[in-house]
């Protein structure tokens, strides 16, 4: 499924719903996309990465942001354990 280049759904990536949440409605209304953060590379070449691969470079993608952030004397969040 070829996405727009302006946004990305985030569904799938959202924690599973605890006893305290509701579960959405059917027919609410859809959630707002994201923006695509990398105007250079599609979104269908990111899908067409293995899990192997997308778990590479969401790695590369954090230590570069922490040491970005680092230079500009900016203390980075906490890592997710997981």
């Amino acid at each position: 499924m070829e996405l727009p280049m302006d946004g990305y759904d985030l569904s799938n990536t959202l924690p599973a719903s605890g006893v305290a949440e509701s579960t959405p409605r059917p027919g609410g209304r859809q959630r707002p996309m994201a923006p695509w953060p990398y105007p250079n590379i599609s979104p269908s070449q990111f899908e067409s990465l293995t899990p192997d691969d997308r778990m590479m470079l969401e790695a590369l993608t954090q230590t570069f942001i922490e040491t970005a952030l680092l230079r500009r004397g900016i203390k980075p969040r906490g890592r997710k354990i997981g």
